[in-house]
């Protein structure tokens, strides 16, 4: 039986999913912390409330209580996993566990590598000491070797927000998304599809700017989803604009955004910076061709050129303004192939298997460690 303890930010459903998974593990006693119950300005209904496993949430005097009795008696445990280990709490969690010896893991999902002298030589006082790196593709393994890393030290999973049932197995007919979309009040012949918050980092100012230099066409249609801070900004340039084919929807849940996936086209995803993007993930299980930037880790790794989408310049109007009319010229059975290809690309991204992935290196090291 390995006593394994997780430390992690906020109980996003994706790692709620994933803890819940391990948690399953007969070889496995688990206990988990949440430092906070929300965060980064996400909307409170993302949030997971139903959390089956032993937890805490660090957001009351009793639960930190019980959180500092914990760390007195961390050394109870085989292992620590800080899987989101650059907050104060997991730093100092982290210093414990050098002190003590206990073996730690960290855990990185996707990064864009900046430098900072301050940060760096913090990372690197961890990293080069982590037991194991859990990384989600070549641009957490990248940021964790170049922090001291050893290879052999790295184990790559497949970074999810999904379950296996919630991939879909073929395509949708183009006849029953023209349905789908007369549903949603949405009635256009060729449907763009964006989610993600409106916040200034997503790029969909850019998308409007963009969306503007193009000739006006009715039958063209584009959706964002997600809502913030930035939502009265956007609707009023698209206004002053007198532009009628772009709207904006609130954030919605995994069930009903299914449905918008469902009837788009395209998913189009202008961010300036993202260090993973799980909404590539999302649009690409329903089947859909991606149309996102050379700042977003997700389709770095997951869009080959030309197969399933296209990579466009971050931050760069043109470079949108360019694509979409490459796609506006492109016929739907085109569509069809690129969402064919999202699909068999993404079909082994699942919770699942990211769980699997840890538990087979919590057993390997586990050995190693006796």
């Amino acid at each position: 039986m390995i006593k394994l303890f997780i430390q992690s930010i906020y109980p996003a459903p994706y790692r709620v999913g994933v803890f819940n998974q391990i948690n399953k593990s007969q070889n496995i006693d688990l206990d988990v912390v949440f430092e906070n119950n929300n965060g980064d300005n996400r909307n409170e209904a993302w949030f997971e409330k139903n959390i089956e496993f032993k937890h805490i949430i660090l957001n009351n005097k009793q639960n930190m209580k019980l959180y500092k009795n914990k760390i007195k008696n961390i050394k109870e445990y085989d292992f620590v996993l800080a899987y989101d280990y650059a907050s104060r709490k997991s730093i100092m969690l982290l210093l414990k566990c050098c002190f003590l010896k206990i073996p730690y893991i960290i855990n990185c999902d996707g990064a864009i590598i900046k430098t900072n002298f301050i940060k760096d030589t913090i990372k690197k006082f961890f990293i080069k000491r982590a037991r194991a790196c859990f990384a989600n593709g070549k641009s957490a393994k990248d940021y964790f070797l170049k922090y001291g890393a050893k290879e052999e030290n790295i184990y790559f999973h497949k970074f999810s927000s999904l379950y296996e049932k919630e991939i879909r197995q073929t395509i949708i007919d183009r006849q029953e998304k023209l349905e789908m979309r007369k549903k949603l009040k949405l009635p256009y012949e060729r449907l763009y599809i964006s989610v993600g918050s409106f916040v200034d980092k997503k790029g969909y100012d850019l998308l409007i700017e963009a969306v503007n230099k193009l000739d006006r066409n009715n039958n063209i249609g584009f959706i964002i989803i997600g809502g913030g801070e930035k939502e009265k900004e956007y609707i009023a340039r698209v206004n002053q604009y007198g532009i009628e084919n772009m709207h904006f929807e609130k954030f919605k849940k995994k069930e009903e955004l299914i449905k918008y996936y469902d009837a788009s086209d395209i998913f189009i995803f202008p961010t300036k910076r993202d260090v993973w993007g799980l909404v590539v993930n999302e649009a690409m299980s329903r089947g859909l061709p991606i149309i996102s930037t050379d700042n977003c880790m997700a389709a770095i790794e997951l869009v080959e050129e030309g197969i399933n989408g296209n990579i466009i310049k971050a931050n760069s109007i043109e470079d949108l303004v360019d694509i979409i009319n490459k796609y506006n010229k492109m016929d739907f059975s085109e569509f069809e192939k690129y969402g064919e290809k999202s699909l068999d690309k993404i079909k082994e991204y699942t919770i699942e298997n990211i769980a699997k992935s840890h538990l087979e290196v919590l057993k390997k090291i586990s050995k190693e460690e006796r």
